[in-house]
């Protein structure tokens, strides 16, 4: 039996159209994003943890407050310590450190100012037990954020003395 020939109709690629590209599944890219920095994730794992002892320690809340509560030990505070150094040694982003520092400060400005004289618990009289969360949260966030802010701004300083 004889073939049948088979034509095929090509089309000519003008200089304005470009020839289709043929993809890949390694070669497709995506919008160009900035990557996660490792401090990004160790920052959310604090965060977490700081929840917890929160809700921990508001669930029992007379001992926490006279700190007889695990929740004010010093592996505790240890820990979030060891986060903020953490967060502060692995952030390398040239750009952001800036902006992180000013937010630091910020931060433990104004958990500061809302921690005196019970300005936090205040909300208690309202909704029961979420000022005593919140300041709790705030108290472990401290740490983290004004340890990391630390170490961010003693690298800053070595930096600038050996340029």
């Amino acid at each position: 039996m004889p073939r049948a020939k088979r034509t095929t109709k090509q089309r000519k690629v003008t200089k304005l159209e470009t020839p289709p590209k043929k993809v890949s599944a390694t070669s497709v890219t995506f919008h160009k994003s900035e990557p996660v920095s490792v401090a990004l994730y160790i920052f959310i794992i604090g965060l977490v943890i700081a929840f917890i002892l929160a809700i921990v320690a508001t669930a029992n809340v007379g001992q926490a407050l006279t700190g007889s509560h695990w929740t004010n030990s010093l592996w505790v505070w240890l820990v979030m310590f060891v986060f903020g150094i953490l967060i502060g040694l692995v952030m390398i982003q040239k750009e952001k450190l800036t902006n992180f520092l000013i937010t630091a400060i910020a931060f433990v400005f104004f958990t500061t100012v809302l921690s005196a004289r019970n300005g936090v618990m205040s909300i208690d009289v309202l909704i029961p037990y979420v000022g005593t969360f919140l300041m709790f949260l705030l108290r472990y966030l401290t740490v983290i954020v004004g340890t990391s802010g630390l170490v961010i701004a003693i690298k800053e300083i070595i930096k600038f003395f050996y340029k």
